[in-house]
């Protein structure tokens, strides 16, 4: 599943393990409830914004070994501090392009090797838009 998530233009050689979205539709501060009795809710919708939490492992590169150098590239282009990044993600049977921020990268050492080689893993991404996908 290396080729579902393009980040910055890159596909990177990293396992994606779990990939999941959320659709947020929502308001502006201009949105609330009236006062009671009535209690009816007034809406201003925005737009809705469609986020991508991923967790990535370590791939594996063509002969069969782990790619550990594309899973560090990997964690290194999204720790980048930058205003957003631009991604492309599967959605439905298409792809969704947006401007991504990005504001933790968290994963964990599984394994130390020695002689310098640790395995890392368990790497979890939130992709936030910075502005809705969809508005009214």
């Amino acid at each position: 599943m290396q080729d579902l998530i393009q980040i910055n233009g890159t596909y990177y050689n990293a396992a994606i393990t779990s990939l999941k979205r959320s659709q947020n539709v929502t308001d502006s501060d201009n949105a609330g409830r009236t006062k009671a009795p009535a209690a009816e809710m007034i809406r201003d919708v925005i737009g809705t914004f469609v986020s991508y939490t991923a967790t990535f492992e370590v791939g594996r590169a063509a002969d069969g070994s782990e790619d550990a150098a594309a899973y560090d590239a990997l964690v290194l282009a999204l720790s980048q501090p930058v205003d957003y990044v631009p991604v492309v993600m599967p959605y439905g049977q298409g792809t969704l392009a947006f401007d991504a921020y990005v504001t933790k990268v968290e994963d964990e050492l599984s394994l130390n090797l020695g002689a310098g080689k640790r395995r890392w893993g368990g790497l979890k991404v939130t992709f936030t838009p910075m502005r809705p996908q969809y508005r009214p």
